[in-house]
């Protein structure tokens, strides 16, 4: 292993020796809403009518995170799925509304899967992004895609775009190395093109073994076992096209493709660890954005993606028919979005976006009815802004259209959902008073409508409605401190919970659930001297999320997986020789099936991370080291239950910026 670590980083310095001399500069602009950042690490919006939280990459380090999820539990609200080993799943929920009702956008254009509705974290790298933002309820950005306006949640991810100090080109790579078998090494190459344009192509490769260990209990009976079929190995490839096609207008593309072969070690029961569960990825889409000022009142934007997806279940055991089981899956979405946005005074702006979308699922089933759906949305939003009061409202009409080649489709679905949100500031201070109300639904994906061993056509769509009071503060006061706290009230009729089996998963309606809760953030930035700056952040949730269906036997019970109590920490220590961070992220006691029993109790747990970090400036590169410690208590947890997850870890990573 040391050998090819040491291989891996001599090849990557001997690839950065091609770097030319710099002599130009170019940086591409990005026009934004407005966004009011006052701390440095897990920053939030204190002037947004909604909950908006936004995340930095360039404070990685300081924070101790390395992958997108890692990012997430950093905010509140925020639940991460980990269905346990280095290669599990990685999925996100925000306020007990289920991954479904949260979207994910990369580069404003939305990220699918028609099949199960739930998007991978852990296919997506840090190292190309530059931002994390996370909008509960609608964002202030009225002039977005029509799918945006339609979940309860959107993380948002934005490219780390060029800027060119020195000359036309420019060079990073990084190689991670780790316990359990973790390598991953990574290049980006970008390059200037003409006065007005620019590209970058990156790609890294993941492997881990994942064979770590961990301790079983029986009863009064301990015994050390070993994670199995926890390996995964991935590579992952990006392409991006920025251009000024007119001093008002600009085009951006973008071509990803990810190729992953994981093992899913399955549940641990009984001291039977052993799987041969197996899922294979392969993941196509290219998208792309036209911008145009057509004058100081009205702005035109075109996104159009086409997105392929082909999925490989394989496992083996008695239970199946041949002795196994293989499944292959293959999905296609055509997009197409276009949206309008009008100033019609100093004050008030009006947007309108109309969106269609063709999704097509097929497997190798004999129950395979090829669905096919139609969905059009369109939306008409309104902002309002004068100095102490912001106001944003929206109107999205839904048309969902069901087709199946081969059996009974679904019902056609057809919704309005409205929003409306206002903030206020009652004094020069940068204190806001915010509230926001939000009805939406969810339409069951294809694996809930369709598939054996999964669900039913005649399954309801999830009806939510979101209630939002806050306030938030920022000040001068330290350098800099901000502060915000929502109590919000969620309802959800006809809620689909999933419950995780790794791949295949098993559905049921749980009718009615109350959610109640409250989420709070707190920063600081203070500076001493150069030797002595401090960031510290930390947030806290409550959640009663309960269900109130009519006559069920769990009534009034916690929903599985959501925790009454979590929340996080950290702090910084920069000295400019030896940078220290430390964070913990907790979890309370929460319950893995509707039953509130003690038998379906799962215990609270805290992870705690260290990291430490230093860059050096060598001529014109900057070389960047940093460890991390993870689980540094080594603490015995599962996510998921009968999914152990790590013990204490060790990470090594070292960045070359040219």
């Amino acid at each position: 292993m040391c050998k090819t670590l040491l291989r891996l980083f001599l090849f990557m310095f001997w690839s950065c020796s091609y770097a030319a001399e710099r002599a130009d500069s170019i940086v591409f602009s990005e026009k934004m809403d407005e966004f009011v950042v006052t701390g440095r690490s897990g920053s939030f919006s204190v002037s947004s009518s909604t909950p908006v939280q936004a995340f930095c990459i360039g404070d990685a380090e300081r924070a101790g995170v390395q992958y997108l999820s890692d990012v997430l539990r950093r905010m509140s609200g925020v639940a991460v799925k980990d269905y346990g080993g280095i290669g599990g799943l990685k999925t996100v929920s925000v306020r007990s509304l289920g991954s479904g009702h949260t979207a994910v956008a990369y580069d404003g254009v939305p990220v699918s899967d028609c099949q199960n509705g739930q998007i991978d974290l852990g296919k997506f790298s840090l190292d190309n992004l530059r931002l994390v933002s996370l909008s509960i309820a609608e964002s202030n950005d009225i002039f977005r895609p029509a799918r945006l306006f339609s979940s309860a949640a959107t993380v948002e991810l934005c490219s780390e775009k060029p800027v060119f100090e020195h000359d036309g080109r420019r060079i990073m790579t990084r190689l991670q190395g780790g316990s359990f078998g973790l390598v991953s090494p990574y290049l980006r190459y970008e390059q200037k093109v003409g006065k007005n344009s620019a590209f970058s192509v990156s790609g890294s490769y993941y492997r881990a073994d994942g064979n770590y260990p961990f301790r079983l209990k029986n009863g009064n009976l301990v015994t050390k076992e070993r994670r199995h079929n926890s390996d995964v190995d991935a590579w992952s490839g990006e392409a991006n096209f920025w251009t000024d096609v007119s001093e008002r207008s600009s085009l951006s593309a973008k071509f990803y493709f990810y190729d992953s072969e994981r093992g899913l070690p399955g549940g641990v029961i009984y001291y039977n660890s052993f799987s041969k569960e197996s899922l294979s990825d392969r993941i196509f889409f290219g998208q792309a954005n036209l911008r145009s000022d057509l004058s100081p009142r009205f702005s035109l934007q075109f996104n159009g993606k086409f997105n392929w997806n082909s999925t490989h279940y394989h496992d083996e055991g008695a239970i199946y028919p041949n002795g196994k089981v293989d499944d292959k899956y293959f999905q296609q979405e055509f997009y197409f979005s276009a949206g309008l946005r009008w100033r019609v005074l100093h004050c008030l702006d009006l947007a309108y976006s109309s969106d269609y979308i063709m999704n097509g699922l097929n497997v190798n089933q004999l129950s395979n009815v090829q669905p096919e759906r139609h969905t059009v949305l369109n939306v008409l939003a309104m902002k309002f802004y004068r100095r102490k009061v912001q106001a944003v409202a929206s109107l999205l009409n839904t048309v969902c259209l069901n087709y199946t080649e081969h059996g009974e489709a679904a019902e056609d679905e057809r919704r309005l959902s409205p929003s409306v949100s206002v903030s206020y500031k009652p004094f020069d201070a940068d204190f806001n008073l915010r509230a926001s109300f939000k009805d939406g639904f969810r339409v069951p994906t294809f694996n809930e409508n369709y598939f054996d061993r999964v669900g039913s056509k005649n399954l309801v769509p999830e009806r939510a409605k979101q209630f939002n009071l806050g306030i938030a503060y920022a000040s001068d006061m330290m350098r800099s401190f901000a502060f915000s706290a929502d109590a919000y009230y969620n309802r959800v009729d006809d809620k689909i919970v999933a419950m995780p089996k790794m791949f295949v998963w098993s559905m049921i309606n749980m009718g009615r659930v109350d959610i109640y809760g409250v989420d709070m953030n707190a920063e600081a930035f203070m500076s001493f001297a150069k030797w002595a700056k401090f960031f510290i952040r930390g947030n806290y949730m409550l959640q009663v999320a309960e269900e109130k269906t009519d006559g069920s036997v769990n009534y009034g019970s916690q929903i599985p997986y959501t925790p009454r109590h979590s929340g996080s920490c950290g702090l910084a220590w920069e000295n400019g020789f030896l940078n220290v961070s430390y964070n913990v992220s907790l979890v309370g006691e929460r319950y893995s099936l509707p039953g509130n029993s003690e038998a379906n109790k799962m215990e609270a747990y805290g992870e705690h991370c260290l990291s430490l970090y230093r860059s050096f400036v060598l001529r014109r590169c900057k070389l960047s080291i940093r460890g991390d410690v993870q689980n540094l208590t080594n603490k015995q947890y599962e996510v998921v239950r009968f999914f152990p997850m790590p013990g204490r870890s060790y990470r090594l990573s070292l960045a070359l910026n040219l």
